[in-house]
């Protein structure tokens, strides 16, 4: 056994000594990934934050963990943890604290938002390039769909008559689906990997643009759809145009500023990113 008592009016140096407010014994080389916790961790949590990564800046735009404590319906209330772009909870769409969670233990995805499709729940982010992205683009996310009557529950939507992608599942077929619209309001759709109701699901979706945009405002690329990190769909040529004044809907589908297709369930770790992943995105970056 040791003791020890903690230092409350004391700086925390890294990278050197700090021994009663004097600094020596610099440290020579790179430190990284610098975290403090309030508790011991044990073994296998020590081991989940050494295998922990996430995006560099410049690639990341916006991400949602949704541990925002409660909503109630005001602005800004969904908070983006990147800082770009926070929304609102519609029609008392909810935090969910309790398990099960998509990754359970500590570290693990904590808090989720909750949806009932009967209330028309989802939360609402105002138009942004950092979520409709101008070029290639990733979106990820946890989802836990249940008994949604929709035929196509969405996930992460916004779609107008001229561009736009959606996430959402199709219950005709319970296949994921990754669609997205060209300048001409012409649908592709990019699908795969069986949607189990009740159970957490990751789905990541990219799109590589070929070069530039048209003089259509529309851009040529490929299109893959991920499902638990696997590859589920894919396809290598289609036109895409953002939808740059667009909102975006979590937990529903979003069309040309109206709002269906409500999901019911739970989704967490929504993240957006403005390049292209080459793999499934960590949940948990």
């Amino acid at each position: 056994n040791q003791k020890y008592a903690p230092n409350p009016s004391g700086d925390i140096a890294v990278g050197a000594i700090i021994n009663n407010g004097n600094v020596s014994n610099y440290f020579t080389g790179s430190i990284d990934e610098v975290h403090f916790y309030k508790g011991a961790l044990n073994q296998e949590q020590v081991d989940a934050i050494r295998a922990q990564t996430h995006p560099c800046p410049g690639e990341i735009s916006a991400g949602y963990h949704f541990e925002d404590g409660s909503w109630n319906g005001s602005n800004d209330e969904v908070k983006d943890y990147v800082g770009n772009v926070d929304g609102v909870a519609k029609n008392d769409a909810s935090i969910e604290k309790t398990s099960p969670n998509a990754i359970a233990g500590n570290p693990g995805t904590c808090d989720h938002a909750s949806f009932d499709s009967t209330k028309s729940q989802y939360l609402r982010m105002p138009s942004s390039n950092k979520l409709n992205v101008d070029g290639s683009f990733s979106v990820a996310a946890w989802v836990k769909n249940t008994s949604s009557n929709a035929r196509w529950p969405g996930v992460v939507t916004s779609r107008s008559l001229s561009g736009g992608f959606a996430i959402h599942a199709n219950k005709s077929n319970n296949f994921w689906y990754f669609t997205t619209r060209d300048s001409s309001n012409n649908q592709s759709n990019t699908y795969g990997g069986k949607v189990v109701d009740g159970e957490w699901t990751h789905v990541a979706v990219t799109f590589q643009a070929n070069g530039a945009k048209d003089a259509n405002g529309d851009y040529t690329g490929a299109k893959k759809l991920y499902v638990n990190g696997v590859v589920k769909g894919s396809d290598a040529s289609h036109k895409y145009a953002p939808n740059s004044s667009g909102d975006i809907a979590i937990g529903a589908i979003i069309y040309n500023g109206n709002v269906t297709d409500y999901l019911n369930g739970y989704i967490d770790e929504v993240q957006f990113y403005t390049c292209l992943l080459y793999t499934s995105p960590s949940p948990r970056d």
